[in-house]
C-alpha cells in the first residue's frame, strides 16, 4: 500500500498509529526508490504506546536513513496539522475500538471534534478507526494520497454512512481492495486485516463526475503488484486471482450497502421474483423487557418466593418458543415443544394478562403517596366483585414487583400496566436473523410465540400448504440464502444480520404465480428439507432445491 501512496523521494509521511513501523518502514523504503531525495526526518508517526514508538524508531533507523524520525508518543487524535505541518501521504492502519469501549465523556468530545474537523454530522456509534480516517485528512496536502488497512464493516453499516459521506466530499475514491485472511500470501504489512483504501485529497472545488472507483476482490493472491495495478488500470471484471468492479464515484450513494460491489449478485429480471412485501410483512418478536421473568418452565408455574406462593394457570399463558436454539430445524412441532417442555425448557410467556381484571394499587408504606408514580405502585391486588379468590398469577405479580422491582424496567415502566406487552399473533414463520452461517426460515407448527433474538414472517396473502411450503423452499434456498445476507450486514465478528425492513426488500417467488406441478415440487422439497436436517443431512436437498429453482428463474 506505499508503494501507492508514495509518489516522490522528499514526499513527507505521516503515519497515525505508528505501532512498530512495519508501515513506515515500507513507505521509507518506497520513498529511496522514488526521485528526489529521501531523509529520515520526513516520516512522522504517532502512538500512544512509548514502547511503539521506541521500536519505530528503531526499525526506522534501521532502513539506513540520513536524520531521525518524527515520532510522537501522543494520541493521534489530540494532535494537530500546526505542530506536524501538512503531509503528501498518509499511512495508517489504526487501532480498532468499538464506540461502547469509550469512557462516555471522552467518546461524546471526540465525536464532536470530528464533526466539527468533518463539517458535517459523525454516528456516534462509530469506531476509533473512522475518526482516524476524519482527523487523517486533515493534515494531508491537496492531491495527497491516503491508504488505511481496516475492518470493512462500515461499508455497509448504519454508522458508516456518515463516514462514506465524508469520503466522498473530500476524497477521490481511487479503490477498496478486499482480500481473503487465509491466502497464501497478503501484503507484507497488512497481516490483521483485509481490506485497504486508497484515497486522493480533492482540492477545493474540485468535482469527481469523471471519477472511477475500483472495488477489487481477491480471492487467490497473485502478488502485491498484480493487486496495486488493478486499482490504477483497466482491469475489469472475474480475473484469475479474484474480481474487479468499476463504479463511477459520482454514482455512489452513502446510503448504499457498498459490499455489494466487491461481489455483485445479478439476480435478472424474472417477474416471478417481487420483493416480499408485495406478498407478506416482516416484525420483531415480543419484548418483555425481562425474560428471565415473564418466561417460565413448567416447574415454575408452581412456586414461591419470600411470602409469595403462586400457581399459575394456563389462561394467562402462550406456549414460547425460547430462542433460535429452540428451531435447530426448518420447521418446529408439536413433539419439538413438548420435548422441550419435559426437558424443563422455558416453554411458556405471560401474555393473557390483558384479559386480568385486577388492578395495583398504591403501596401502603409509599413515601410519596403519588398514585402516577408507578415506581409508588405494589400489586395488592384485592377480590373481585364478585368475591372470587385472586388467581395465583396475582402472587407472581406482586413477587415481580416487590422482589424483583420488574415494573421499574425501562420498558415494564413505559407500559400500562407494566405486565402487559406487545400483542403478536403466533407466526406462521419464523426467520433466524442473526447467524455466522445461514439464516433458516422455520415453518411454526405450533401456535407458540417467540420474542425479539427471532423474527416474525405474517403472510398478506391466502396461499394455501403447498404454496406456503414452496415459498419457504425458495427462502431456504442457497440461492435466497445468498439475496438476503446482501439486503443485511456482516459485522466484523463475521456475524450476519437482517432487520425486518431489510428483509422486507429481498425477492421472492409468489407461488400462486407458479405452475402447479412446480409450487408441488418446491413443497415436495421442503418437506424433504425438514426432514433431512433432524437427520443431520440436508446438503443433498439443498443441492437439488437449486437445481429445482434454476429450472425455474431466469437468474
Amino acid at each position: 500500500m506505499a508503494e501507492w501512496a508514495v509518489r516522490e523521494g522528499d514526499d513527507e509521511i505521516l503515519d497515525p498509529g505508528i505501532g512498530a513501523a512495519a508501515l513506515s518502514t515500507s513507505a521509507y523504503k518506497t520513498k529511496k526508490s522514488r526521485v528526489g531525495d529521501s531523509e529520515l526526518d520526513e516520516m512522522t508517526g504517532v502512538d500512544v504506546s512509548e514502547l511503539s514508538v521506541l521500536m519505530g524508531k528503531t526499525s526506522l533507523r534501521l532502513s539506513n536513513g540520513g536524520g531521525s524520525p518524527n515520532l510522537r508518543t501522543r494520541d493521534f487524535i489530540d494532535l494537530s496539522p500546526e505542530e506536524t505541518g501538512t503531509v503528501d501521504a498518509v499511512i495508517s492502519n489504526p487501532p480498532y475500538t468499538r464506540h461502547h469501549e469509550f469512557d462516555e465523556e471522552v467518546k461524546a468530545e471526540i465525536n464532536r471534534q470530528m464533526e466539527e474537523e468533518a463539517g458535517r454530522s459523525i454516528s456516534t456509534l462509530s469506531p476509533l478507526y473512522a475518526y482516524f480516517y476524519i482527523h487523517a485528512t486533515e493534515f494531508l496536502a491537496d492531491d495527497g494520497r491516503a491508504t488505511f488497512i481496516t475492518p470493512s464493516e462500515f461499508l455497509e453499516t448504519k454508522y458508516g454512512e456518515d463516514l462514506k459521506a465524508f469520503l466522498l466530499e473530500n476524497f477521490h475514491i481511487r479503490g477498496f481492495v478486499l482480500y481473503d485472511r487465509e491466502a497464501d500470501s497478503q501484503f507484507d504489512e497488512a497481516l490483521t486485516t483485509s481490506f485497504i483504501s486508497f484515497l486522493e485529497r480533492k482540492t477545493d472545488g474540485e468535482e469527481d463526475d469523471e471519477d472511477l472507483t475500483k472495488f477489487v476482490r481477491v480471492d487467490e493472491w497473485p502478488g502485491q503488484d498484480v493487486v496495486l495495478d488493478a486499482v490504477d488500470d483497466g482491469t475489469e471484471g472475474d480475473t484469475e486471482w479474484g474480481f474487479v468492479n468499476t463504479i463511477r464515484q459520482s454514482d455512489l450513494e452513502p446510503e448504499d450497502k457498498w459490499d455489494d460491489l466487491l461481489d455483485p449478485l445479478d439476480i435478472g429480471d424474472d417477474e416471478q421474483l417481487v420483493p416480499f412485501s408485495e406478498i407478506g410483512e416482516v416484525n420483531r418478536g415480543i419484548a418483555t423487557g425481562k425474560n428471565d421473568y415473564f418466561c417460565l418452565s413448567e416447574e415454575e408455574l408452581s412456586g414461591s418466593a419470600g411470602d409469595y406462593e403462586w400457581e399459575i394457570e394456563d389462561r394467562w399463558l402462550s406456549p414460547l418458543v425460547r430462542n433460535a436454539r429452540s428451531v435447530p430445524h426448518f420447521d418446529y412441532r408439536e413433539s419439538d415443544w413438548e420435548r422441550q417442555r419435559d426437558a424443563g425448557e422455558e416453554v411458556w410467556v405471560l401474555y393473557h394478562l390483558d384479559e386480568l381484571e385486577w388492578v395495583p394499587e398504591l403501596h401502603p408504606d409509599s413515601d410519596d403517596g403519588e398514585e402516577d408514580g408507578q415506581n409508588a405502585r405494589i400489586s395488592d391486588f384485592s377480590a373481585d366483585n364478585d368475591g372470587e379468590d385472586r388467581p395465583g398469577v396475582v402472587d407472581y405479580l406482586k413477587y415481580g414487583m416487590e422482589d424483583v422491582e420488574v415494573h421499574e424496567g425501562y420498558l415494564a415502566s413505559n407500559r400500562e400496566p407494566w405486565y402487559v406487552f406487545d400483542r403478536r399473533d403466533p407466526a406462521p414463520i419464523l426467520y433466524t436473523y442473526m447467524s455466522r452461517s445461514r439464516g433458516r426460515f422455520i415453518r411454526n407448527r405450533t401456535s407458540a410465540r417467540n420474542l425479539t433474538n427471532l423474527h416474525c414472517v405474517y403472510l398478506d396473502v391466502e396461499m394455501d400448504e403447498d404454496e406456503i411450503n414452496a415459498l419457504l423452499a425458495y427462502l431456504n434456498s442457497p440461492f435466497a440464502d445468498e439475496i438476503v445476507k446482501r439486503h443485511g450486514r456482516t459485522y466484523s465478528t463475521g456475524m450476519d444480520k437482517v432487520e425486518p425492513n431489510e428483509l422486507e426488500g429481498v425477492p421472492v417467488i409468489d407461488p400462486r404465480e407458479l405452475d402447479r406441478d412446480v409450487v408441488e415440487r418446491l413443497a415436495e422439497l421442503f418437506d424433504d428439507l425438514c426432514e433431512s436436517s433432524r437427520s443431520g443431512d440436508e446438503q443433498e436437498v439443498l443441492e437439488e432445491l437449486s437445481e429445482a429453482l434454476d429450472d425455474v428463474l431466469n437468474v
